[in-house]
């Protein structure tokens, strides 16, 4: 599944270029792989009130992207590099939990 959020774009009364954030869909956290969510590549996963999206980037404090929040632009952008990241890393792992399964699954009896 992919991360879908939905914006206004908006200019702030000091002419700032922003997002208004009105949607996101995202995985929660205990649909996604151990492997992902471990270690210091960043994950991103929805927040547990469902009105958000948590990004976390190893022992760093996590950082949370809110419905209804309006976000500058550079901010904004900065935030959809470090989610494209976090989905790069989500493809690794289910690529390697795939290769995984393919090599040990199946059934074996084993007669002594």
């Amino acid at each position: 599944m992919s991360i879908k959020i939905s914006v206004e774009k908006v200019v702030t009364g000091d002419g700032e270029k922003s997002s208004k954030i009105l949607d996101i869909k995202c995985l929660p956290y205990e649909k996604l792989p151990v492997l992902y969510l471990e270690g210091k590549d960043p994950v991103v996963f929805r927040s547990t009130d469902k009105k958000g999206i948590v990004l976390r980037h190893g022992k760093d404090l996590p950082y949370e992207l809110r419905i209804g929040i309006v976000y500058p632009e550079d901010m904004f952008i900065e935030i959809l590099a470090h989610i494209s990241k976090a989905g790069k890393h989500l493809k690794k792992v289910n690529e390697e939990l795939s290769c995984l399964r393919k090599e040990w699954n199946g059934k074996v009896v084993y007669e002594i």
